[in-house]
């Protein structure tokens, strides 16, 4: 006789990212009623393997034992397969000179736990200078590697000059060359910084990012450095205001000693999906410490001095803003970015409702940074704000010559923007770029040698 199924059993609820990101940093047990929510969320945010050290604890129902094994069984063949396919790409790079440092160390080192391979990640992140990135791509693509990726346009190429300074390198409006995959199927990013359209690494590559980010194979990692990692998995669909108050709470679980983790979970915090944050994120830095606050002001290529800033203001008092605000315009840097900022934020209306020339004459800044802000640290910011997705534009093309054109008439350099079409093209299509000194700037002579030139503005 066939038994009748009953209803299928009620899915528990999702237990708050905070509330287990809680249970992972202070290693506590849970009530054995709240065991189903926690596995069911850990499940549904990959992050099952992490339950391992209380997969025999107390009031563990026995399929959340199972559950627990077989996810850390699979994660360690998976990081096995990782590991070796990062162990042989750095020996690769290293035959030829190149040095690299493995993203997500706290992804890829043994835990405090000893549970190697306990911490799940998916891909291999190796960071290497901007200046060898074509090198190390051409090496692991002799190796083996197959490199993926769409076929560059005219405007990606043209976007990625900004962003890059070498034409069609990296990934347009991205922080590492195109994907390679391995002959094992694992993924294998080459990146040359952590943020989109941020400053590139430079100096000596065993100060990189500091530990949390280049732990060598095989280091047990504190329970802090555990927590940081796990805070971008489990926070990465939460706004700054939700956030904010699990950071806090780690800031006091882990002291104020700890400014390297700090500053490189703030950097982490500019990623696309915290890209609404930009300024705001430096203002709300200031009520967990400077060093957070640091970590972004660096980030952003901003003044050092600006720590000793952050770590004298205090949140609190009705003259909060006006501190703010007296502060900002203290640091040119940051008045400079805010303001290329809005140019890329009102340039694309005006070009809808006045003419070209008045649109192009409103994005000349007062020249108040001559001398204070260099054309390396304007292309940063240029290449940051092209970068932002949110932001309207008429073109790739017309929007970063208009932000290239603001940002060095703001420091004092004349410039050219120049409009063209391209004649041998079967349909209208027209380009932008921005001239010094009678010469194309940033632009690569392919993109520009069939265009007719139609108009120009000068500063």
């Amino acid at each position: 006789m066939r038994t009748i199924p009953g209803p299928p059993a009620p899915i528990p609820p999702i237990s708050p990212p905070d509330h287990l990101l809680r249970l992972i940093a202070r290693g506590e047990t849970p009530e054995s009623q709240d065991w189903p929510a926690i596995i069911f969320a850990a499940t549904h945010l990959h992050l099952l393997p992490l339950l391992a050290p209380w997969r025999e604890s107390v009031g563990m129902p026995k399929a959340g034992t199972q559950a627990i094994k077989g996810a850390l069984r699979q994660q360690t063949a998976a990081t096995a397969l990782r590991l070796a396919v990062a162990d042989r790409c750095i020996r690769q790079l290293a035959e030829i000179g190149i040095a690299t440092r493995l993203l997500k160390g706290a992804a890829t080192c043994q835990d405090a736990h000893d549970e190697q391979g306990a911490r799940p990640f998916g891909d291999i992140d190796l960071l290497v200078r901007r200046t060898h990135l074509a090198t190390a791509a051409a090496r692991l693509t002799e190796a083996g590697c197959q490199q993926l990726g769409p076929t560059y346009s005219r405007e990606m190429l043209a976007d990625a000059h900004v962003l890059h300074h070498e034409p069609g390198s990296p990934l347009p409006a991205h922080h590492h060359w195109q994907p390679l995959v391995s002959p094992e199927g694992v993924t294998v990013e080459l990146h040359w910084t952590l943020g989109d359209g941020q400053a590139d690494i430079g100096g000596d590559p065993a100060q990189w990012w500091g530990p949390g980010m280049s732990l060598p194979i095989g280091t047990a990692l504190a329970w802090p450095d555990r927590v940081w990692h796990a805070l971008l998995v489990i926070d990465r669909r939460k706004s700054w205001d939700a956030v904010l108050p699990t950071i806090t709470d780690l800031r006091a679980l882990c002291g104020d000693d700890r400014p390297t983790d700090f500053g490189g979970l703030a950097l982490r915090l500019h990623q696309p999906s915290y890209r609404n944050l930009a300024m705001r994120t430096l203002w709300a830095l200031e009520s967990i410490g400077a060093a957070w606050a640091g970590g972004v002001i660096e980030h952003l290529g901003l003044s050092a001095a600006a720590d000793d800033a952050y770590a004298e203001m205090k949140p609190d008092g009705p003259d909060l803003w006006r501190r703010r605000l007296a502060l900002l315009r203290s640091f040119p840097h940051v008045t400079l970015f805010i303001g290329l900022g809005w140019c890329a934020w009102r340039h694309p209306a005006r070009l809808q409702t006045h003419p070209l020339p008045e649109a192009l004459a409103a994005l000349q800044l007062p020249q108040h940074w001559h001398g204070q802000v260099s054309r390396d640290e304007v292309l940063t910011y240029v290449g940051y704000w092209v970068s932002r997705r949110w932001i309207r534009k008429p073109s790739y093309c017309l929007q970063r010559s208009a932000l290239l054109f603001a940002g060095l008439t703001a420091i004092g350099e004349s410039c050219t923007i120049v409009f063209g079409l391209d004649e041998a093209a079967p349909a209208v299509h027209g380009h932008a770029w921005v001239e010094r000194d009678g010469e194309p700037f940033l632009e690569d002579p392919l993109l520009i040698g069939g265009m007719v030139e139609t108009y120009r503005f000068t500063s």
